[in-house]
């Protein structure tokens, strides 16, 4: 018996696919870069710059949720997410928290907004201003808080 019982491979491994899912957005973002780096050569190396940091902070709470899997800490698929199961849990979720926090401070504070659209292909909306990216973040992030809520408080069985 390998960790994660008789699940399918895609319930048991879910963190693979999540990161194969950011890795293939950053190839898309780079592909959609191209042409903007031809005319701009200056955005190149901050393009490359964001594209990594997007992979590995994008990446490691589905490495940590992977890692508590496979090592056979917790049942898969989503019992790493749930306090009551895990202690490593705890980890996941305050790692996800503190992204969130760097992102907020980043988008609002400190220009990350102005600067994610100055990158084709990242944030392509129909209004290209910071207030929509803020405001398209601030979204995002209440569907994870209220999630965040939900799967805490409300002790939902997930599997």
């Amino acid at each position: 018996m390998y960790p994660g019982g008789d699940l399918p491979f895609v319930l048991r491994h879910a963190g693979l696919l999540f990161i194969l899912v950011a890795c293939v957005q950053g190839a898309i973002w780079r592909k959609r870069a191209r042409s903007r780096i031809v005319l701009d050569p200056e955005l190149d190396s901050g393009f490359q710059t964001f594209v990594r940091v997007w992979l590995i902070y994008g990446n490691l709470p589905w490495l940590l949720l992977g890692g508590t899997v496979l090592c056979g800490a917790v049942p898969p698929p989503l019992h790493p997410l749930d306090p009551r199961h895990s202690p490593y849990a705890g980890l996941i979720l305050i790692t996800i928290v503190l992204l969130w926090v760097a992102t907020f401070e980043g988008l609002f504070f400190r220009g990350h907004a102005e600067v994610l659209l100055t990158y084709p292909g990242v944030f392509d909306v129909p209004l290209n201003r910071p207030w929509a990216v803020r405001l398209w973040f601030l979204i995002c992030l209440s569907g994870g808080i209220t999630g965040l809520i939900l799967l805490i408080f409300l002790k939902l069985n997930l599997v």
